[in-house]
């Protein structure tokens, strides 16, 4: 799984992974499950993608958009 802040950006991935099962989902993670923001990390912006890497034990209920 990827993680993104942006629902652009998580809609650009599934796109392009369309036909292989990818799907958009939306959640509300708690600051103590996000565990890096990769674009902070590379610095610079990282590559745009807004990642973040999460403990998904620590997320809630996934809603899938779409």
């Amino acid at each position: 799984m990827s993680w993104t802040t942006s629902r652009e950006v998580a809609a650009w991935f599934a796109e392009r992974w369309r036909g292989k099962g990818a799907h958009v989902y939306t959640v509300t993670a708690a600051p103590d499950a996000i565990l890096a923001d990769v674009d902070a990390i590379l610095g610079d912006g990282g590559r745009g993608e807004h990642e973040v890497i999460v403990d998904p034990s620590m997320l809630p209920r996934l809603v899938r958009v779409g």
